[in-house]
């Protein structure tokens, strides 16, 4: 059952019906039809507005948008809940954003803005914020589309619940401090990582075997692509999507996506392709360079041990003494260049 008008318009103001006068002597109009309300504050019932003459179905939807509004304006911060990007066909994640505050530094309450009616537009460190409130309608997909086209990430604010059980002690809370009643109708990180995931030079299409039946029966049981990190051998679908540089597994399209090639394995390597590609990808040329002259090193290394083991005049503590001198020079080489063997 959907609960009664809690608010009213009084000079163009939301009020609360314990802060008005009772009866028509409230001075209240309904925020939707504009209707002159009545103030029922009797000892039987929940105290509520009602019209003077017939209801008005959207009474109450407006009427918890403008107060969702007046919540955000005045307090101009929000926790958001964390973004996350799924890795198709597998059960990972990129964490692009944990759960955080959000200060304003403006707030632009439903006023046309490049082509939509948001019901709340923010600004913060310059980029624009759409932040919806939603009682019973989700946002539409046209508007969806259209604000995408602007670049702006959409935050819808979740308060169905409201209509069945209103609590105003929890409203400012359940909008300002609560990240469980949020969700990301469009976040232009996440667009952005879904591009690039599919850009050649991010990524490799390997072709692979699937069949579903098998599959099906036992995930393991079916070879995945050819791996570049394993010398071209075929490895099965499970190892492929628990390797670091997995991107997604298509099976319907018969595809791994691979970033081996590229060395992107997180976000924050994503960003710095994003930010520079040329430059990114120079750097990992210079790094797999270095990498190889690091393993002609070892190799020399290797080989001077083997003479010194082959040497009758080895003995223990000289032995320890040469790998001790080589790890050092190792460290070093590791240090000096910063590098990380995948």
């Amino acid at each position: 059952m959907d609960v009664k008008l809690p608010f009213g318009l009084r000079n163009d103001r939301l009020v609360y019906i314990d802060d008005v006068k009772r009866g028509l002597a409230c001075g209240c109009v309904c925020p939707s039809c504009k209707q002159p309300l009545i103030a029922k504050k009797g000892p039987k019932t929940v105290h509520h507005f009602s019209h003077s003459n017939e209801n008005c179905n959207n009474a109450f939807e407006t009427a918890l948008h403008i107060a969702a509004k007046d919540i955000l304006n005045q307090n101009r911060k929000i926790i958001i809940p964390k973004v996350r990007w799924r890795i198709e066909g597998t059960n990972n994640y990129w964490t692009l954003t944990e759960e955080k505050e959000l200060n304003f530094d403006e707030v632009i309450l439903e006023s046309y803005q490049d082509g939509v009616i948001p019901d709340v537009f923010v600004v913060i460190n310059g980029k624009k914020l759409m932040i919806e409130i939603t009682v019973t309608h989700e946002t539409s997909q046209l508007k969806i589309e259209k604000v995408r086209r602007k670049g702006v990430s959409i935050l819808e604010i979740d308060l169905k619940e409201y209509k069945r059980n209103f609590i105003k002690e929890k409203l400012d809370d359940d909008i300002i401090n609560n990240p469980s009643n949020k969700k990301w109708m469009l976040n232009m990180e996440l667009e952005k990582i879904e591009t690039l995931s599919k850009n050649r030079n991010v990524v490799q299409y390997l072709n692979c075997y699937y069949n579903n039946n098998y599959y099906e029966q036992d995930p393991s049981s079916n070879f995945g692509p050819r791996c570049p990190k394993e010398n071209g051998d075929r490895i099965s679908y499970e190892k492929c999507s628990e390797c670091e540089f997995c991107m997604g597994i298509l099976l319907e399209e018969k595809f791994i996506k691979c970033s081996y090639k590229s060395r992107i394995k997180s976000y924050k390597d994503l960003k710095n392709y994003a930010r520079n590609p040329s430059a990114y990808l120079d750097k990992i040329e210079r790094e797999e360079q270095l990498k190889l002259e690091l393993i002609d090193e070892m190799i020399e290394i290797h080989k001077d041990l083997r003479l010194y083991i082959n040497s009758k005049e080895l003995n223990k503590k000289s032995f320890n003494d040469i790998k001790q001198l080589h790890k050092s020079t190792l460290d070093h080489h590791y240090k000096r260049n910063q590098l990380t063997l995948f």
